[in-house]
């Protein structure tokens, strides 16, 4: 079986005698021990709080990094607050002077990954140079987003070297890459609460991604294409040529790749398998509050394709299409998988009965963690 060796190795660090039950240990505990095991202190500042822990678990990857806040004390540039060449963000930007000088942007990474990066900047022949890479780089008389294109950085402690022309100045530096999984107990981070087996499970089921192991449930949800909101670009139809639509339409692109949004409401935290209906002969993309699950191949007729397990939140989850040309979507059905503490405990090898973890439980799945190289 696929898993008999990781359900081996799971029993075998938690199925053995354990100590009294600490009460003492909070949710806060076992974020920070986690963060730690993982590898992610490097993403950390060195004195972090509790928020830039929980945002490593969130998993999001868009950072904007100010060239006014980031610069260097002694480089031969200044921080400018007027708007004569452009609106700018945050506070200010970084402005050059009336000859060629250098500067260099210091920030920290939260997560690792490779990044989508864009500056934006102002006059030509700016030369930079980040995460190994050197681009070369103009602007115009006033402020404009020049993309950079791919940038593969590790979590921790990152420079953009920028050589300014005369008279160049530097906005800031966008990087975005696709969202990480969220990591979360039950009912989301409550640092001071006394931490649970349940926490315990969930947290580590989420983090080897096993949550297509949990049971199936009974509930089934379908999301018809025709009922999204934004039809920029797409069309309504009812042919039945390609195969039979499930409630009588579906939503086509026409000449151009095209983009759908279908909101999904949700009282509480759910885990459920998607299966996208649709046609196209090339691949579409989908993405959940922004994170993306890759590409999607549809048939060149009405087909159903399985596009894995997601974990989502309570409140309003955002799932987007990108359709190629001519290709078209019927429906998304979520069937739901049950989320119950005890399926996660199940599936960790923890005890089912009782409520309170040990601390040798919780170091028996850190190191499991760490055996198998599990990082954030």
């Amino acid at each position: 079986m696929k898993y008999a060796s990781l359900f081996l190795l799971i029993f075998c660090l938690t199925a053995l005698p354990t100590q009294a039950n600490c009460a003492s240990l909070t949710q806060r505990d076992w974020l920070v021990n986690l963060i730690d095991s993982l590898g992610g202190s490097f993403g950390l500042p060195d004195q972090p709080t509790d928020q830039d822990y929980l945002r490593l678990m969130e998993g999001r990857r868009n950072y904007r990094i100010e060239a006014e806040e980031a610069y260097q004390p002694g480089d031969v540039v200044a921080p400018k607050n007027y708007a004569t060449f452009g609106p700018f963000s945050g506070s200010g930007w970084l402005s050059g002077t009336n000859t060629p000088t250098q500067t260099e942007l210091r920030f920290l990474l939260p997560l690792s990954g490779t990044f989508q990066a864009k500056i934006v900047l102002r006059t030509p022949g700016h030369l930079l140079e980040l995460g190994g890479q050197r681009f070369s780089v103009d602007g115009g008389n006033l402020f404009s987003e020049i993309p950079l294109g791919s940038v593969t950085l590790a979590a921790g402690l990152q420079k953009l070297t920028a050589q300014l022309p005369a008279d160049g100045g530097i906005d800031y530096l966008e990087l975005t890459a696709s969202d990480l999984p969220p990591v979360r107990p039950l009912g989301g981070w409550r640092l001071e609460q006394p931490l649970t087996l349940d926490d315990l499970a969930v947290t580590t089921v989420q983090l080897l991604g096993l949550e297509s192991l949990l049971p199936a449930g009974n509930e089934i949800r379908t999301l018809e294409a025709e009922t999204t909101s934004r039809l920029d670009d797409l069309e309504v139809t009812s042919t039945s040529h390609l195969g039979e639509p499930s409630a009588g339409r579906w939503v086509r692109a026409a000449g151009l790749p095209a983009q759908l949004q279908l909101p999904l409401e949700l009282t509480e935290d759910r885990v459920f398998s998607l299966s996208l209906r649709g046609a196209a002969r090339e691949p579409a993309a989908l993405v959940i509050n922004q994170r993306s699950l890759g590409s999607i191949q549809f048939p060149s007729y009405l087909g159903d394709v399985e596009a894995g397990v997601v974990s989502l939140s309570a409140g309003t989850n955002l799932l987007s299409i990108t359709l190629p040309p001519r290709g078209g979507l019927d429906a998304i059905k979520l069937s739901a998988r049950s989320n119950a503490g005890s399926d996660y405990r199940r599936l960790v090898g923890l005890p089912i009965d009782g409520v309170t973890p040990t601390i040798e439980q919780m170091n028996r799945l850190l190191a499991l963690l760490a055996t198998l190289g599990v990082t954030r």
